[in-house]
């Protein structure tokens, strides 16, 4: 049970102003999604594959956090005006004058949380991907639940942290 605080401590982490050297909080959100890979996987795949599908998760799991989410951050607020688009944004880019900005704004966290995400659902299962829901949603609440407290975003770092961490502590207690 220790993996869901540590994910959200370490998700945190990755929103703030780093104290850690060469972006160490993302290796360290990141080894997880390695971890539980290796965990899950090792009954049943006795191969050079168990290693190549970890470092598939972890990596994965790295760049999906190292691309951040800059302009899907506060949900709650109206786009800055001249912000450029996410690297990750060109699939919806089309749809943000056709939607509610939260809902734009969700699908930006959406989509660069299916990359943290995709690594270890290709190495143990697709429904993995549904995981992906755990940044938007928790940004979501952030904003909209908690939006007079100290910082919504914050709210929303550590939340998907820790839905994250409570979707890899499943994993390891049902393999």
């Amino acid at each position: 049970m220790l993996l869901i605080p540590y994910m959200a401590i370490t998700s945190r982490l990755c929103g703030a102003k780093s104290f850690l050297p060469l972006g160490l909080e993302q290796w360290l959100y990141a080894a997880p999604y390695s971890v539980v890979t290796f965990i899950v996987l090792l009954p049943l795949v006795v191969s050079w594959h168990i290693w190549a599908l970890s470092a598939l998760a972890g990596a994965t799991a790295l760049i999906g956090k190292r691309l951040g989410h800059g302009r899907g951050i506060s949900i709650g607020e109206p786009m800055k005006p001249g912000s450029k688009p996410e690297r990750v944004e060109w699939p919806v880019l089309w749809l943000q004058p056709l939607i509610p900005n939260w809902l734009y704004k969700s699908l930006i966290l959406l989509l660069c949380e299916a990359i943290v995400w995709t690594g270890i659902a290709i190495a143990i299962s697709p429904w993995l991907m549904l995981a992906a829901l755990c940044r938007p949603v928790a940004y979501l609440i952030g904003w909209y639940v908690l939006r007079n407290t100290y910082k919504p975003t914050v709210i929303g770092e550590i939340l998907t942290g820790a839905f994250a961490g409570a979707v890899l502590a499943f994993l390891l207690f049902s393999a």
